[in-house]
C-alpha cells in the first residue's frame, strides 16, 4: 500500500513535470514563420478584380493585368481599368503582348470575343472564330502570333490577313518569341513545337534534346536564356538550342504551375504549395527555398508569375488580387509582443551563426535561416521581480551571453545549440539590483576582457561590477559620471571603455588603482549636446559615433572626425553601426541605411528595413545583418539584393491646358488664350516610389534643369507664344538617374494678328489699298490735267480767238476817218486796250492752266520771256541767272502765284524805278525756292512799301502759297523783291 501509494506520488510528480516541461516547450516552440515581404494590390488599391488570369509588362515598364472582370493598368501609382463598357469584347481577358510597330498598343486576348487591339480605347477587333484565346506573342518582324484552344494562328505584320499555322493541336497554352530566330509552342496534343524565324516566313525544326524533355511551361526569355519546366518536377536552362543548365528533382511537388527566370544560375516557379526559388552553385548543385503561406504568402496555389524590369516578382491568384515580392534579401520574424522602442532592442550573434534578438516577449533565438529550416524560438523571462524583460545583449569573448533585463538583473549564460530544435540557456552568473548594485533607471552595459561590468544607471552614472575571479564582488562608481546619463557603452579592441551621454559629451573611463574615473574626451562639440546613441568599432580600429540629431563622427588616432552630414541623416536618430568592408549599415529612426565609406554616400538598399525604426543591427557572419525594428526582428544578406536591370523608366502621364487634358503626341499646338499648361509625370517603379526625385526643365524658359523634388506636377502659367520642349527625369533611392528624359513638346500660336499669315495679308492689304490709292491719285491728277489743258485750250481757242476778233475790229475802226469831237473813236481806243489787256491777262491763265508749263524749265522761260517784253521796249539791260539743277515741277498754284508775283516786280522796275539794269536770280537749296529781282534804280523809302496795291498783291499771293516775300529798297540804292518758296 505504502509502495503504491509512493508509486502513485511518483507518478504524479513525474506527471506533473512533464506536463510543465510540455507546456514550457510549447511556450518555447510555438513562433510565427520567418515573413517575406510579401505585397498585395487588390480591388481596395483600385484593382479591377481579385481573380487575376495575366500579367504583362509593356516596354514602358507599365503593368497590365487581366481578370474575370476587365483589364487594368498601373503605373505604380493608379490604376485604370476597362471592361465590356469601354469596348473590349470580353471581360474574361486570357493573353496580353504588346506591338512591336506601335509600343504602348496591346494586343487583348479574350475567352469569347477574339483579340482587341487597345491602347486608351479599343481600334479594331481581330476574330478568332468560336475558339478562346489562350497566349499571344509579338516576334521582331511584327508578326502577331495567336494560340487557341485548337490552332496556332498566325496575323500579318499589321495584325491583318490571319493564318492558320497548326491545327488540331489542342490548347495552345504558351507562345514564347527567343530573340530573332525561334519560336516556341506548347500545345497540349503534340507537345513543344518550334519554328525558325525569317524574313521569308518560318519553318518547323526539330530539336531533340529539348523535345525530349518534353517542357510543358517556358520562361520568357532572360539573361539570354529561357527556363522550361516539365510534369515531373525538373528544369532545363537553354540558350538557343542548346541546353546549358539542368536541375532534376524529380519531384512531383515542384511541378510547376508557372516558372520565370532571372538568370542562367537562378529562376522562380509556383507550384501548389507556394513559390520556390532555385539557385545554382559550384558544381552544378542547386538549393531550393519554398515559400508559402506561413511565409506571408497571401495564397498558396501560385499561378502565372512575372519579374518586371525591377527585378519584382508578380504572381497572380484566385482571389487575392497581384502578389508582389520585392525582395528576398530580408526574412522578417514578427516578435511578439513587438519589441520596445529606443534603448530597448538589442541583436547579437553567437558564433555558430544563430541569431538572439530582445523583446517584451522574451529573448528570441533565429537559427541561420541560410543554413536551417528550423523557425525561431522564444526564450520567456525568468518570472522574477529584479528581471521583466530583455531589452538588451552583448557576446563576450568567451562566448558567454549576457542579458540585461528591464528591472536591472544582468545574467551570464552559456548556449548550448541543439540541432533543430531550441538552444540550452545554463546560467552561469547573475548581478541583481538592491543586492549587487543600487536600484535605478538602467541604462546600458559593456564588459572588459578582464570582466568588469561596466554598468549604466542614469541615478549614479556609471558603475563598475569588478570580476569575482578577482576575488572582491561588488561595485565601484565611476567618478566624474554622475551628471553623464549614459546611453551607450563599449570596449575598443586597445581596452579602452568608452562613454557616450545624453548630454553630447563622450568620456573615457580609465582605471586608477583600484578606482576607476571618467574623463571627457576633448571637443565633443560636433554632437551640439545631442544625445550620443551609436557607438562601434571597425576592423582598423576606428571607432564610430552616432549620435541622435544624425550626426556620424570618427575615433581615429587619438581625434575626433566630423563627417559631413548626408542629407538622409538629417533629422533622425542614429540608433547603431554594424561594419562589413567597405559599407557601414546603420540603424536610424528611417530604417536601415548604408553609407559607403570611401565616398560617404548614404543610400537606402533595395530590400533593407525601411519605413520602420531600426533600434538595432549586427554583423552576422558572411557579411549578413541581424537587425530589430518596430516591427520585429530581420535578417538581411546584401547578396541577396536584386538589382534593378535598367534605369528608372518615366513618362509624362497627363498634360492639362488651361483645366482641360489634352491628347499628348508628337507636338501639340496650342491657341494664343491656351497659356497655362499643367504636366502630370511619373516613374514606372514598384518599389521606393515615394522615395522617387524629379528634375525638369522647360526650353526656353530654363536655362538649366530645376532642382531634385518630389512633387510629380508643375504648371506654367501665362507663357508667351512660341516653341517649347518640357523634360524631365527622375533620380531613384538608390541614386540612378533616367538616362532618357521624357519629352513634350508644343507650341502656343500667337494671336491671330501677330501670325505671319496675318501679317502678310494685312501687308498686301495695305499694298493693295496704297496701289489702288496712287492709281487713283495718279488718275485725278490724270483728268485734272486733262481738265487743264482743255479749259487752256477752250480759253485760248474760243475766248482767246474772240478778244483777238474785238482788238482787230476796233483797230480797223480807228483807222476810219474821224469824227471832230467823235466819242466813239476814244471809246474804241479803250476797247482795244482793254482788249488787249484782257488778251495778255488770257494768256497768263492759259499758260498756267496747262500742265505742260508745269517744269520748272517752261516756268524759268515764261519769266526771261516776260522780261524780254518789259525791258527790251525801254532799253533796260536784265540778266536772268539759274542754278545748274532744277527741281522738276512747281505746283499749278504757286507756279501761277509766283509768276504773277515777279511779273508785278518786273513792271514795277520797268515803269517806277527809272533804272537802266534789273537782275533776276534763281536758286535751289534742297527743296527751297529762291527768287530774287533787283533793279539799279531809284529806290523808294521803306514806309512807303505798302502803300500800292502791286505791293499788296504781291505780298497777297505770297502768303496764299505759303511763300514769303521780302522787299528791300532805299531811296538811291534801288529795290530788291526776294520771294521764299518751299517746293512741296
Amino acid at each position: 500500500m505504502i509502495r503504491t501509494d509512493k508509486t502513485v506520488v511518483l507518478n504524479t510528480a513525474v506527471w506533473r513535470i512533464s506536463a510543465a516541461v510540455f507546456l514550457c516547450t510549447l511556450l518555447i516552440t510555438i513562433t510565427a514563420a520567418q515573413q517575406l515581404p510579401f505585397h498585395s494590390l487588390k480591388v481596395r488599391d483600385g484593382l479591377i478584380s481579385n481573380s487575376t488570369t495575366v500579367i504583362h509588362q509593356d516596354l514602358k515598364g507599365i503593368m497590365w493585368i487581366g481578370s474575370y472582370d476587365g483589364l487594368s493598368r498601373y503605373d505604380g501609382y493608379t490604376f485604370i481599368n476597362k471592361s465590356i463598357a469601354d469596348g473590349l469584347p470580353s471581360n474574361h481577358i486570357t493573353a496580353i503582348a504588346e506591338s512591336r510597330s506601335v509600343p504602348g498598343t496591346m494586343f487583348i486576348g479574350t475567352s469569347s470575343g477574339g483579340i482587341a487591339e487597345y491602347d486608351t480605347s479599343v481600334r479594331r477587333l481581330l476574330s478568332t472564330g468560336n475558339e478562346a484565346v489562350l497566349s499571344l506573342a509579338v516576334d521582331h518582324r511584327g508578326v502577331l502570333w495567336c494560340g487557341t484552344s485548337d490552332r496556332l494562328i498566325r496575323f500579318g505584320a499589321d495584325a491583318d490577313a490571319p493564318v492558320d499555322v497548326l491545327k488540331g493541336v489542342g490548347n495552345v497554352q504558351q507562345i514564347r518569341v527567343d530573340g530573332d530566330s525561334l519560336l516556341w509552342v506548347t500545345t497540349k496534343r503534340f507537345g513543344l513545337q518550334c519554328f525558325l524565324l525569317s524574313d521569308d516566313g518560318e519553318t518547323p525544326v526539330s530539336v531533340p534534346a529539348v523535345q525530349q524533355f518534353d517542357p510543358i511551361l517556358i520562361a520568357e526569355r532572360s539573361g539570354g536564356v529561357r527556363w522550361m519546366a516539365d510534369r515531373n518536377g525538373n528544369f532545363i536552362c537553354t540558350r538557343d538550342t542548346a541546353i546549358v543548365r539542368r536541375v532534376i528533382t524529380n519531384n512531383t511537388r515542384y511541378h510547376a504551375l508557372s516558372i520565370v527566370g532571372v538568370d542562367s544560375s537562378s529562376f522562380w516557379f509556383g507550384t501548389v504549395h507556394g513559390i520556390a526559388h532555385v539557385r545554382i552553385g559550384d558544381a552544378g548543385k542547386f538549393t531550393v527555398r519554398t515559400y508559402g503561406q506561413q511565409n506571408g504568402l497571401p495564397e498558396q496555389v501560385v499561378l502565372p508569375v512575372l519579374l518586371d524590369h525591377e527585378r519584382n516578382l508578380w504572381m497572380r491568384s484566385f482571389s487575392k488580387g497581384l502578389v508582389i515580392l520585392s525582395d528576398e534579401s530580408v526574412l522578417t520574424y514578427p516578435l511578439t509582443p513587438a519589441p520596445l522602442v529606443m534603448n530597448n532592442a538589442s541583436a547579437v550573434t553567437t558564433a555558430d551563426g544563430t541569431a538572439w534578438m530582445t523583446s517584451s516577449g522574451g529573448l528570441f533565438e533565429i537559427p541561420d535561416p541560410w543554413k536551417n529550416s528550423a523557425e525561431h524560438y522564444v526564450h520567456p523571462s525568468p518570472n522574477e521581480s529584479a528581471y521583466g524583460f530583455a531589452n538588451a545583449l552583448l557576446y563576450d569573448h568567451d562566448g558567454s551571453l549576457w542579458v540585461k533585463y528591464w528591472h536591472g538583473a544582468l545574467v551570464q549564460y552559456s548556449v548550448k545549440r541543439n540541432a533543430s530544435q531550441r538552444s540550452t540557456l545554463v546560467k552561469r552568473s547573475e548581478r541583481l539590483p538592491g543586492k549587487d548594485f543600487p536600484k535605478g533607471s538602467y541604462a546600458c552595459f559593456t564588459i572588459d576582457r578582464q570582466g568588469n561590468i561596466f554598468y549604466g544607471i542614469d541615478e549614479y552614472g556609471v558603475i563598475v561590477l569588478r570580476a569575482r575571479q578577482y576575488g572582491r564582488s561588488g561595485h565601484d562608481t565611476v567618478r566624474g559620471s554622475s551628471d553623464i546619463r549614459p546611453r551607450v557603452m563599449m570596449v575598443d579592441s586597445a581596452g579602452t571603455v568608452w562613454c557616450g551621454g545624453m548630454n553630447g559629451d563622450l568620456y573615457q573611463l580609465r582605471r586608477n588603482g583600484d578606482r576607476w574615473a571618467a574623463v571627457r574626451y576633448g571637443d565633443t562639440s560636433v554632437f551640439s549636446g545631442h544625445t550620443i546613441r551609436a557607438m562601434a568599432e571597425e576592423a582598423d580600429g576606428t571607432v564610430w559615433v552616432g549620435s541622435s540629431a544624425g550626426r556620424v563622427a570618427l575615433l581615429r588616432n587619438d581625434s575626433l572626425i566630423r563627417l559631413p552630414q548626408h542629407p538622409l541623416l538629417r533629422f533622425t536618430t542614429i540608433w547603431a553601426f554594424a561594419h562589413s568592408g567597405d559599407r557601414v549599415f546603420i540603424g536610424t529612426s528611417k530604417g536601415l541605411l548604408v553609407m559607403d565609406k570611401r565616398s560617404g554616400e548614404v543610400t537606402i538598399p533595395n530590400g533593407t528595413i525601411s519605413g520602420n525604426a531600426v533600434y538595432a543591427c549586427h554583423l552576422m557572419s558572411g557579411g549578413r545583418i541581424a537587425a530589430v525594428s518596430e516591427e520585429g526582428g530581420h535578417l538581411f544578406d546584401p547578396s541577396m539584393l536584386s538589382s534593378p536591370t535598367g534605369t528608372p523608366s518615366i513618362v509624362i502621364s497627363s498634360f492639362m491646358v488651361n483645366g482641360v487634358e489634352q491628347a499628348i503626341g508628337e507636338a501639340v499646338e496650342l491657341g494664343s488664350g491656351q497659356n497655362t499648361c499643367s504636366v502630370e509625370f511619373l516613374a514606372v517603379t514598384y518599389r521606393d516610389r515615394h522615395a522617387l526625385r524629379y528634375s525638369y526643365q522647360l526650353r526656353p524658359v530654363d536655362a538649366e534643369w530645376q532642382r531634385w523634388t518630389a512633387q510629380r506636377a508643375v504648371t506654367f502659367a501665362a507663357l508667351a507664344p512660341g516653341d517649347y520642349e518640357f523634360s524631365v527625369k527622375a533620380l531613384t533611392l538608390q541614386g540612378v538617374q533616367s538616362t532618357v528624359a521624357a519629352r513634350i513638346m508644343f507650341t502656343i500660336l500667337p494671336p491671330v494678328w501677330q501670325r505671319w499669315w496675318f501679317i502678310a495679308a494685312v501687308l498686301l492689304a495695305v499694298g493693295a489699298v496704297l496701289t489702288l490709292a496712287y492709281r487713283f491719285r495718279v488718275e485725278r491728277l490724270l483728268e485734272v490735267e486733262r481738265l487743264r489743258s482743255r479749259i487752256a485750250m477752250d480759253l485760248h481757242d474760243e475766248i482767246g480767238s474772240t478778244l483777238g476778233g474785238i482788238s482787230v475790229l476796233s483797230e480797223l475802226l480807228k483807222n476810219t476817218e474821224p469824227r471832230p469831237g467823235d466819242r466813239a473813236q476814244h471809246m474804241l481806243d479803250r476797247i482795244g486796250i482793254s482788249a488787249r489787256q484782257m488778251m495778255e491777262a488770257m494768256s497768263d491763265i492759259v499758260w498756267a492752266l496747262n500742265p505742260q508749263n508745269d517744269a520748272m524749265e517752261q516756268f524759268i522761260s515764261r519769266i526771261r520771256t516776260t522780261a524780254g517784253e518789259i525791258f527790251e521796249p525801254r532799253g533796260i539791260g536784265y540778266t536772268v541767272t539759274t542754278p545748274a539743277a532744277l527741281p522738276g515741277t512747281l505746283p499749278m498754284d504757286a507756279r501761277r502765284h509766283i509768276y504773277l508775283i515777279v511779273k508785278e516786280a518786273l513792271h514795277n522796275s520797268a515803269k517806277h524805278s527809272h533804272c537802266a539794269a534789273a537782275g533776276i536770280v534763281f536758286d535751289v537749296n534742297g527743296r527751297s525756292l529762291m527768287v530774287r529781282i533787283s533793279d539799279n534804280g531809284k529806290g523808294f523809302p521803306a514806309a512807303q512799301d505798302a502803300s500800292g496795291n502791286g505791293l499788296r498783291n504781291m505780298k497777297a499771293r505770297a502768303a496764299l502759297i505759303g511763300a514769303d516775300v521780302r522787299i528791300t529798297s532805299e531811296p538811291g540804292s534801288g529795290t530788291v523783291v526776294t520771294l521764299h518758296y518751299h517746293i512741296t
